[in-house]
């Protein structure tokens, strides 16, 4: 993120390296609250994992991104996205899940699409 210059606005982050800390709490506004949980998201084998986490947050909002090796697409992007879909759905303070996903993660490639894309 903080490569990136994503703006944080304050609240819960969940990373999965502690050097990122430093770098990601310079990017943070200084009125704002912000919250770092160092977790690996590849640990997170069920509901009940996601549940620890999301009730450990109490979020009104999840947002779910990021970005890593190919290996690790279905572990994270796949399981883990399916298992804090769930732990959300099922918890009462979260009003919103907001997935933010790769562009060509469809099943298809769609019609308008050239064979270049």
């Amino acid at each position: 993120m903080a490569a990136r210059s994503v703006p944080i606005l304050g609240g819960s982050l969940i990373i999965r390296d502690p050097e990122q800390q430093q770098a990601t709490r310079a990017d943070a506004p200084a009125s704002g609250t912000l919250d770092i949980l160092v977790r690996s998201l590849e640990e997170i084998k069920s509901e009940a994992d996601a549940s620890v986490i999301v009730q450990e947050l109490n979020p009104d909002y999840v947002v779910a991104g990021g970005k890593g090796a190919p290996e690790r697409t279905f572990a994270i992007d796949r399981d883990a996205a399916i298992h804090f879909i769930k732990a959300s759905a099922a918890t009462p303070s979260v009003k919103r899940f907001i997935m933010i996903s790769h562009l060509a993660s469809r099943r298809s490639k769609p019609g308008w699409w050239s064979s270049d894309d």
